[in-house]
């Protein structure tokens, strides 16, 4: 029982050490570190708006870049610069940003509200309206998933 204990406490500081230094490797980078097009995007669509920070991460192989802007709005890039993520609090998320099939989606079923946050990868879209329903789009832009966020 002894060494169950220990073996378990090992386990557990361990796991608390791996997971610690993979949140350790944001490095605080300056503007003109991002990639080019990332740059381009931010200047193309929140040029009102300043830097407040920008990080480079590079958890796991895994490279990407995180903007915050001085009015809070949070933009994540993968490596090459695209936008992955873009969330606002006090503003839709610019409408050029969103595909087409999902603006005349939302403009039909949900007129009265803004898209706040957007998230893209290779298989689907997410959006969060300002209402807080969140909607699940595939790659064709089908409508896969509807729930309420609260």
């Amino acid at each position: 029982m002894r060494n169950f204990r220990k073996t378990l406490f090992l386990a557990i500081f361990s796991l608390a050490t791996i997971q610690t230094s993979a949140f350790a490797n944001d490095e605080v980078i300056n503007f003109e570190a991002l990639p080019q097009s990332a740059q381009s995007m931010i200047k193309d669509n929140f040029d009102s708006l300043t830097v407040a920070r920008a990080t480079y991460d590079s958890d796991l192989g895994d490279k990407n870049y995180e903007v915050v802007l001085s009015d809070g709005t949070k933009i994540e890039f993968n490596k090459a610069g695209n936008w992955t993520d873009i969330e606002r609090e006090n503003a839709a998320v610019p409408a050029n940003l969103v595909p087409a099939p999902i603006t005349k989606y939302v403009t039909e079923n949900y007129a009265d509200t803004s898209i706040k946050k957007i998230e893209r990868n290779k298989t689907y879209f997410e959006i969060t309206l300002s209402n807080n329903i969140e909607i699940t789009f595939n790659d064709k832009f089908k409508v896969k998933e509807t729930e309420f966020d609260d």
